[in-house]
């Protein structure tokens, strides 16, 4: 990951209120850092123990949130990774706004460090 600003982001993602909320925080910072903006799919190379070391939660929790992501459509598990399913992700109303409000964070930091 990147370090703009900080534990800004880190803060950010954690406030999330469950564990689902705060997975979805860091893929929206990940995908807003390092996406072209052009993928139908998006490829985050993270195992769930990394995520659940960022998010800090138990790696059990974040596989069950993962899979109920994967249920409801926005992503697809890989050994590895996670596929985010770019035009589910960001017709969904929260995760579309969580999107919007990491590029807000990414741009305003990025100014400010200029």
């Amino acid at each position: 990951m990147r370090n703009v600003g900080g534990f800004t982001y880190l803060s950010w993602m954690l406030q999330g209120s469950n564990v689902r909320d705060r997975i979805e925080r860091f893929l929206a910072y990940y995908y807003v850092q390092y996406s072209t903006g052009k993928e139908n799919n998006f490829i985050v190379p993270v195992s769930h123990e990394m995520i659940a070391l960022i998010v800090h939660s138990e790696r059990a929790t974040v596989t069950r949130a993962l899979g109920r992501m994967s249920k409801d459509g926005l992503i697809a598990l890989r050994a590895g990774a996670i596929i985010i399913k770019v035009d589910r992700w960001t017709e969904s109303f929260k995760t579309a706004r969580l999107v919007s409000e990491a590029r807000e964070r990414y741009t305003s930091l990025s100014l400010s460090l200029d």
